[in-house]
C-alpha cells in the first residue's frame, strides 16, 4: 500500500522495504547498494533512511541509459 502511495506522488520518500519491494530484491541488497554507493541517493531523516522518489526515478533512468 505505501509503495503504491509513493508511486502516485502521495509520499515523496520510499523506505528501504518499499525500495526492495519495488525491485523485488532482498532488503539486504538495498543496504549493500547503499554501502557501495551504487544505489539511489538516500537521506537520513532522524534515524530513518529514506529514498526520494525523484532520486529513485533518476537512478532508474541512469541504469536504462547505461544499458543502451
Amino acid at each position: 500500500m505505501a509503495t503504491q502511495a509513493a508511486a502516485t506522488g502521495d509520499s515523496p520518500y520510499l523506505t528501504i522495504d518499499e525500495l526492495a519491494e519495488r525491485y523485488q530484491v532482498p532488503v539486504a541488497t538495498v543496504r549493500y547498494w547503499r554501502h557501495l554507493g551504487t544505489g539511489p541517493k538516500a537521506v537520513k531523516i532522524g534515524r530513518f533512511v529514506r529514498f526520494g522518489l525523484d532520486d529513485v526515478l533518476a537512478w532508474e533512468r541512469n541504469l536504462h541509459a547505461a544499458a543502451r
